[in-house]
């Protein structure tokens, strides 16, 4: 199975539990997003309002991790302050 024929099944089932209320709206829309996006689960969970900029479509997040020597550790909050990753709106199918 291509990965393209993987994503149409996921998205067949996500459609399909959305209109039979098998699962919360919001679980739904967690995995669209992940999809969509690329994101790590944390990263989407711990999406908060002001992080949401409907205006410009788009999604801006902090960045919280830095790979060192092979491991993850926190940023210190100094380099956090205007450390953002941004996500642009992907465009609508024609």
């Amino acid at each position: 199975m291509t990965r393209g024929e993987e994503l149409e099944r996921l998205g067949t089932a996500l459609t399909e539990a959305e209109k039979d209320g098998t699962e919360p709206p919001s679980v739904i829309a967690a995995i669209r997003l992940l999809i969509l996006t690329g994101c790590r689960p944390q990263e989407i969970l711990g999406l908060r309002w002001e992080q949401v900029d409907f205006e410009r479509q788009l999604l801006c997040f902090e960045k919280s991790r830095f790979r060192s020597s092979g491991s993850c550790s926190a940023t210190p909050k100094r380099q956090r302050r205007n450390a953002m990753r941004t996500l642009r709106p992907i465009p609508e199918p024609t």
